[in-house]
């Protein structure tokens, strides 16, 4: 059976994504035991939705495949390229051959979207979580919503 992964949105709601077809489905927190059967909880395609997975995070993941750069955070020159794996409002995780990246260093990553126009983001990072030297997690440093992001995101996102 598969499992639906729930993403809390306000205090009062929650975002269960269908495993059969990634859509959202809101419903009120109280209506969540985490870790237990949802009773009669059906998505628009029909699937049933049982066994739910909290997901603790503020923004929710996409899987995505994304080439960019990685660059020095005060001048902006090259350091590496990378291969962008997941992504989110809040930041990003991304693989690069160079494992010499500590949590806490500043960056910046340069990438284009795989969207219609190619959207450019240039992003502020700081690195929190390093994996195997190789798979690295970042946080993005921007105080307001990022437009290009909320619209690409949907519906993983909330909008602003």
């Amino acid at each position: 059976m598969a499992t639906s992964s729930v993403v809390r949105t306000s205090p009062d709601t929650c975002v269960i994504t269908c495993p059969r077809c990634a859509q959202g489905n809101t419903l009120p927190i109280v209506q969540l035991r985490w870790g237990q059967e949802l009773p009669h909880v059906r998505c628009g395609c029909g699937f049933m939705l049982r066994l739910v997975r909290m997901d603790q995070r503020r923004f929710p993941r996409k899987p995505v495949q994304l080439s960019g750069v990685l660059l020095n955070a005060t001048t902006h020159t090259p350091l590496t390229t990378v291969s962008i794996i997941d992504l989110s409002l809040g930041g990003v995780r991304f693989v690069t051959p160079l494992s010499s990246f500590q949590v806490g260093e500043r960056y910046r990553i340069v990438f284009s979207l795989d969207d219609a126009l190619r959207t450019e983001i240039r992003e502020d990072i700081v690195v929190r979580h390093v994996t195997d030297s190789q798979y690295f997690g970042a946080e993005f440093f921007h105080p307001e919503c990022y437009d290009e992001l909320d619209f690409y995101l949907t519906p993983w996102a909330i909008q602003c």
